[in-house]
């Protein structure tokens, strides 16, 4: 059961508008096969932030740049890999509510692992469906959220 989030949570939520969410680079491989037969498939997911994550844009807008990375297996060995590396453009409604929920370790964690991860996966999924199908893959169902 997910416990409740610190009350500098919702106020950074309420300080900021997502704008654009926008793939920079997108890059796939298939590296193997999978079976027609099917086999035990192992998905290893990873996200980064870029180091010093946001940036301000000249207007003063927030710029997120987080790297999704996902590599198929089967029977652990890999098969597909596929990254995307997306910008998250933000406008900040309230600085001084934005600064002092930011400033608050666990609310920036609990926004930057959860709230853009789930933001940001649908997207990532298509991307992924997307491309195990142009590499003539039979597509892997991932996780409807993560």
């Amino acid at each position: 059961m997910m416990k409740t989030p610190p009350p500098n949570f919702t106020t950074l939520l309420e300080a900021i508008t997502i704008k654009t969410i926008q793939p920079m680079k997108i890059a796939s491989e298939r590296i193997g096969n999978l079976p027609p037969g099917g086999c035990e498939v192992q998905l290893e997911y990873r996200q980064a932030f870029a180091e010093n994550d946001p940036i301000r844009d000249p207007e003063g807008k927030l710029v997120f740049r987080m790297k999704c990375e996902l590599v198929v297996s089967c029977e652990k060995t890999p098969a597909f890999t596929h990254e995307t590396t997306f910008i998250i453009i933000a406008s900040v409604k309230d600085e001084a509510a934005f600064a002092q929920a930011w400033a608050d370790t666990e609310v920036r964690t609990l926004f930057l692992d959860l709230q853009i991860k789930k933001t940001i996966w649908p997207f990532f999924r298509e991307q992924i469906h997307s491309a195990m199908s142009r590499l003539a893959m039979p597509p892997v169902v991932l996780p409807w959220i993560l």
